[in-house]
């Protein structure tokens, strides 16, 4: 990514560590940097910036979601 790349996607619907964290129910954004490293979370990084996806996030999210318990 190019840092014109960066100064849109800030722009645009990218979201920041803080905000990935909060989207996740991370409790903090620490444990978000320990799913990253473990390669649970998609991320782009250009120098020291991290960005995020929403709709990578999403998928994500519907990927673990645990399903309802069957009615008996």
């Amino acid at each position: 990514m190019s840092s014109t790349d960066i100064q849109n996607a800030c722009k645009g619907g990218w979201l920041n560590s803080k905000q990935a964290a909060a989207r996740l129910a991370y409790p903090s954004i620490r444990a978000l940097y320990q799913a990253m490293r473990r390669g649970n979370v998609p991320y782009y990084r250009h120098g020291k910036r991290v960005l995020f996806k929403p709709e990578e996030l999403d998928s994500l999210i519907k990927r673990v979601e645990v399903p309802d318990p069957p009615d008996e």
